[in-house]
């Protein structure tokens, strides 16, 4: 049952241009209205509506849509890739010559690659500890709430988990405690925002999801709106530190809402960017590695919010010192 204290919320879909990926997740050759599959009672179908007119998602040759098929790993990673693209993002030219996931390779299917890259740098699809991708393995609904999470605080600039935590409102999910602690705060903010259906409390954090629901959770994730004066978090750097030669660790507040095209060291290249949940720190991966006893310059361009306005560019100097821990 909604809390009578949530506050209700104006929602839009943000608008969407024409998608830049060279492939879609399966050819598009029928509309979403002609999906022979999707009944005009399926809860589902006006989200999958509007991804589909998006080009975000499409069905198969043969006019279906298959709503109950589980969706992988790497299917949910060329949606986000799609929808962040929609979102003006820009797929990384070097996607192919530096995959961003350990079990891919130059070989791989290129529109996977291309979106791997635009969800790894932008904090979206992180992937496996060891740093592969697992690509054919099922998502499950808490990844899938962490990612949405993710996506929606990327494009909007903003912390959804660390305004929700703020807020008093009584939960509909009744089943948290059987998610990891890592998506709580996310399957939280699903709840807050009644993206979760209060009427099935049950969020089921270990299960599958399907492609009608995974389209629902990302229609409806796509239209929250933050309330009226709350202001996007400001990514806030207060130390750069060399960890290793090719390694630099940020700290600070709201570094998840960076982007990785915002972040720019002299003489050298990010190869990924990843931030911890809370925002207080973050690490570069580095292409080359840092020359020990030199000064190197991290900067940091945030774009202006006012048209026609210059842009904020902040630099951070730092040194790399190699240092012999033990000699054998």
């Amino acid at each position: 049952m909604k809390s009578k204290s949530k506050k209700k919320f104006n929602k839009y879909l943000t608008g969407i241009a024409s998608a830049a990926l060279v492939a879609s997740v399966v050819a598009p050759v029928v509309t979403a209205a002609d999906y022979t599959d999707v009944a005009e009672n399926n809860s589902h179908k006006n989200a999958i509506e509007a991804l589909s007119k998006a080009g975000v998602i499409s069905g198969y040759p043969d006019g279906s849509f298959k709503p109950n098929k589980t969706l992988t790993r790497s299917d949910v990673v060329k949606l986000m890739g799609k929808w962040l693209v929609s979102m003006d993002y820009k797929v990384p030219t070097d996607y192919k010559t530096n995959p961003r996931f350990t079990d891919l390779t130059a070989k791989s299917n290129d529109e996977l690659l291309q979106a791997a890259a635009i969800v790894k740098d932008n904090n979206v699809f992180r992937g496996y500890e060891d740093g592969s991708l697992h690509a054919t393995g099922s998502i499950t609904r808490e990844n899938m709430a962490i990612v949405l999470v993710r996506a929606y605080d990327s494009v909007n600039k903003t912390n959804l988990s660390a305004y929700v935590q703020k807020q008093k409102f009584t939960k509909d999910v009744i089943d948290l405690n059987k998610a990891k602690a890592e998506a709580h705060t996310a399957i939280d903010v699903l709840d807050f925002f009644d993206i979760t259906n209060p009427a099935a409390p049950n969020f089921r954090p270990k299960d599958t999801t399907t492609r009608a629901q995974f389209a629902s959770f990302l229609y409806k994730t796509s239209q929250v709106k933050m309330p009226d004066g709350e202001a996007p978090e400001v990514a806030e750097i207060t130390s750069v530190e060399a960890i290793s030669d090719k390694q630099i660790e940020l700290k600070g507040k709201n570094l998840q809402v960076l982007k990785a095209e915002q972040l720019t060291i002299e003489g050298n290249e990010l190869a990924s960017f990843k931030a911890n949940g809370d925002g207080t720190k973050a690490v570069l991966d580095l292409k080359n590695e840092l020359t020990s006893g030199n000064e190197w310059t991290l900067t940091l361009t945030t774009k202006a919010e006012t048209e026609g306005q210059p842009d904020t560019i902040t630099s951070y100097k730092f040194t790399y010192e190699f240092k012999v821990e033990e000699i054998s």
